[in-house]
Parts: C-alpha cells; sequence; structure tokens
C-alpha cells in the first residue's frame, strides 16, 4: 500500500500550460459548487476560492501571475 502511495506522489504533477476555451458559466457555476460542497474537517475552509474572467482586471492578473 505505501509503495501505491510513494508511485502516486511520484507521478503528480501540475498543469501550468492553460487552453484558451471559453468555459461556460454552467461549467463555472458547477465546479465552484463542487468546491463548496466538497468535505472538509468540521466544516473548516481554510482556502479561497477566486474565478478570474477575462475581464480586463482579470486579464492583468492573470498576466501578473502566469507570464
Amino acid at each position: 500500500m505505501t509503495s501505491h502511495i510513494l508511485k502516486l506522489l511520484q507521478q503528480r504533477y501540475t498543469t501550468k500550460l492553460w487552453q484558451h476555451t471559453p468555459v461556460s458559466h454552467a461549467q463555472l457555476d458547477y465546479v465552484l459548487q463542487c468546491a463548496y460542497l466538497a468535505p472538509s474537517k468540521m466544516a473548516h475552509h481554510s482556502h479561497k476560492i477566486v474565478a478570474i474572467t477575462n475581464s480586463v482586471q482579470g486579464k492583468a492578473i492573470k498576466d501578473w501571475l502566469f507570464y
């Protein structure tokens, strides 16, 4: 069992390339609802979720973060 966990951790990766395919409002709402309802210890959510759009401000933030 521990070797299985080690193998999974060694194979994980972070995606840093983005597709230019638009995400619909319905898809975004679905993902945000799933994140909101995700279980956490004692209902303590210590994270924030921020959805950045293609507005002028959103593009400026994305450029600052990723380029």
